[in-house]
């Protein structure tokens, strides 16, 4: 009996042995046989971007590796992924916010002056200000208020003057004084703090009497970043199928259903390689449309498309980028929740 006991023992062990051994071979086949992104393959990622484990930019993008549609780190990471897979990457200087510009380091003075009087034509006045000259018309900037004095032909005559003795923003502070000719206005920074003017980035690393060292580099030049990619959809380059319906009724019922915008197309072939129209067919339904139905949308030419989603319709004429489509798909679907 113990002789036997042991026997079934070791036969019981070998048995759960080749189960777990066939399952294993079971999931790694599985695994194999799951497509991986390869060159001409559509591929939709979600990214992250870390800079010291703070995130930078979040966001999606889609394109066909090899193309040119997606930036190198982003394409370089995703050879080989799978759906789902996500990878982590480093993301050198010249692909995230550029190398360091030593041109954009430079003395400035710290000392503006305007004249009170202003000569200028019509046409600058209007490019300057955004509206025709009116005598006696009064308008207010944030540095000064001018005053229309005269128009005569092409000639417009202004006076500025100054309303505040002095401004502050996050990049330093104006002290503005006024004479009878002039308004002169001296800034004192904020020293190692990035702000932004007009949309550019600033950040004013030293000052003496009469000029202040400015850098205008994006504050992440020259940084190496970090990247996070996910896999998100995948179409082989070889695959295959007909993703256009003929009727625009039941293009809206089927969107309607699949809570998916209609993506129309007027034209006599279809515009982009077929994986990058199956790829589409994931985010909208895709329908050709008849003359008759192209005319109620106010199209008149082809090529052209129309994005349908609810109340919102957009018309692009010609041939866009495949990429801008998928993104005013992205935008429209966002733009209606």
């Amino acid at each position: 009996m113990r002789l036997c006991s042991q026997s079934c023992f070791r036969y019981l062990c070998i048995l759960l042995l080749l189960i777990l051994l066939i399952a294993g071979c079971t999931q790694q086949t599985a695994v194999q046989e799951a497509p991986s992104a390869g060159y001409g393959d559509w591929v939709e990622l979600e990214y992250e971007v870390y800079h010291r484990n703070s995130t930078i930019l979040r966001g999606s993008t889609a394109g066909i590796i090899g193309s040119g549609e997606l930036v190198s780190w982003a394409e370089a990471l995703a050879l080989g992924m799978r759906v789902g897979e996500v990878r982590v990457g480093e993301i050198p200087p010249w692909e995230g916010f550029g190398r360091v510009n030593h041109s954009l380091l430079r003395w400035e003075p710290r000392l503006m002056l305007l004249p009170r009087k202003v000569v200028m034509s019509r046409q600058r006045f209007l490019e300057e200000f955004g509206e025709a000259p009116e005598a006696g018309e009064v308008l207010r900037t944030r540095l000064y208020r001018l005053r229309v004095v005269n128009v005569s032909g092409d000639r417009v005559v202004a006076e500025r003057a100054a309303e505040n003795s002095s401004l502050s923003s996050e990049c330093g502070n104006l002290s503005i004084t006024q004479n009878s000719t002039t308004i002169a206005y001296f800034f004192t920074p904020v020293l190692n703090v990035t702000c932004t003017r007009g949309g550019e980035f600033l950040r004013y690393i030293a000052m003496n009497a009469t000029h202040v060292l400015v850098d205008r580099n994006h504050p992440l030049a020259g940084k190496w970043l970090k990247g996070r990619l996910r896999l998100k959809a995948l179409v082989k380059a070889e695959a295959a199928g007909d993703v256009w319906l003929g009727s625009m009724e039941q293009a809206l019922k089927l969107a309607e259903a699949e809570h998916r915008p209609v993506l129309a197309y007027l034209g006599e072939q279809p515009p982009y390689p077929q994986a990058w129209l199956l790829g589409l067919n994931r985010s909208a339904v895709l329908l050709r449309l008849t003359p008759e139905d192209a005319g109620r949308l106010g199209i008149e030419s082809q090529p052209a498309f129309a994005v349908l989603y609810g109340n919102t319709t957009v018309v692009l004429q010609g041939t866009p980028p495949p990429v801008q489509l998928w993104e005013l798909l992205q935008d429209v679907r966002e733009g209606e929740r």
